[in-house]
């Protein structure tokens, strides 16, 4: 791998272990050190506010928050930054939407470690993705035609939020979220929350 001391990468991940086991793999397997990190949506935003990072691992969800939702504002802010997703998260459904924000690389954390050490070792390369499965199964067939604020709208009403909450946290009117909640079912094929559950969870869509 080619001289990567001008490269400066941001780890950010809520699980001490996740950050760890990636940091390791780039400390010392891809001899990459120049390695900060971030533990929430929040710190994320005030470390990428604070220094000039060249490169962005980021989990999908908080705590505090979803990278989903602040997607756009960090491609605006920082639009030469690179940005790969490392998330437990199906890649079928969140990467075509994260693609549209510039997100070069997705790994699925359940992917074998020589897989999402070869995703790192390309994308610190600025190389494109690597190919590691295909993305036609069955949550992409269930859930790959999701909007983003569908998605967005998605984690909530899996979290058990009610509506004016999510109508609040995404800064939208209840009457939008009951549209989104109304297509989200329409395109699943769910007829009841319960459906839509036993669907996500099938999907590996985790609440």
């Amino acid at each position: 791998m080619k001289n990567l001391s001008d490269r400066r990468l941001l780890l950010a991940d809520d699980h001490a272990m996740i950050r760890m086991a990636l940091r390791l793999t780039l400390e010392n397997n891809l001899h990459f050190k120049n390695i900060e990190e971030a533990s929430s949506c929040s710190e994320l935003l005030s470390m990428l506010n604070k220094h000039a990072f060249t490169h962005l691992v980021t989990d999908l969800m908080y705590k505090d928050g979803s990278a989903l939702e602040i997607m756009s504002n960090i491609r605006a802010l920082f639009p030469k930054l690179r940005i790969m997703v490392c998330s437990q998260l199906p890649k079928e459904v969140y990467f075509p939407v994260l693609q549209r924000h510039g997100v070069t690389q997705y790994a699925e954390k359940s992917d074998a470690g020589s897989v999402i050490e070869k995703q790192l070792k390309m994308f610190l390369s600025d190389k494109g993705s690597v190919k590691n499965k295909s993305l036609a199964n069955k949550s992409g067939e269930v859930f790959g035609n999701l909007s983003q604020r569908e998605l967005e709208v998605l984690h909530y009403l899996l979290h058990g939020n009610k509506m004016v909450d999510i109508a609040a946290m995404l800064n939208i009117s209840n009457n939008t979220v009951y549209t989104l909640k109304s297509r989200i079912m329409e395109k699943t094929g769910a007829t009841s929350m319960k459906e839509l559950y036993d669907l996500a969870k099938a999907a590996n869509i985790s609440t």
